[in-house]
């Protein structure tokens, strides 16, 4: 299982890989644009999602959690690492983020979608 977090607090690092943005496609640009814009940094970047996506791939995880959903972005990059049949486990506390969330998920292709379970919960 790989368990993910997310800090309001980006690494200097961070910053780094957001440079290098511009060498990845967004597949999920969509997700990440229906933020407010006042909330757009709590986003990771492409390059980031693109980072998380190689990693479930490459540690060959099965199934991911990632405690605290906001709108999916990150969710949708993890489970497109996901291989036939895993499962992203993803909870978020805010109903309204919730909510985004699951409309957002309905965007998204079926073979990735179907590997998302999100719950609105207290973790």
């Amino acid at each position: 299982m790989v368990v993910v977090s997310h800090s309001m607090h980006r690494p200097l690092a961070a910053a780094e890989l957001d440079g290098l943005s511009g060498m990845v496609t967004d597949r999920f640009a969509h997700i990440r644009q229906s933020a407010i814009t006042a909330e757009i940094e709590k986003q990771i970047s492409a390059m980031e999602g693109a980072l998380l996506q190689w990693l479930v791939r490459f540690v060959n995880a099965r199934s991911v959690l990632e405690i605290g959903t906001f709108i999916g972005y990150s969710g949708a990059w993890l489970a497109a690492g996901l291989p036939s049949g895993g499962k992203l486990l993803s909870i978020e506390k805010s109903a309204g983020y919730h909510a985004q969330a699951l409309a957002n998920l309905a965007t998204l292709e079926l073979d990735i979608a179907n590997k998302i379970e999100l719950r609105c919960a207290d973790a």
